[in-house]
């Protein structure tokens, strides 16, 4: 992998978790 493709998962989890507190 590289480090663009783990930013951007690391930005998608990220909001997913900010967006659903859980």
């Amino acid at each position: 992998m590289s480090t663009l493709g783990i930013a951007l998962i690391a930005s998608a989890g990220i909001m997913a978790i900010r967006r659903r507190p859980s």
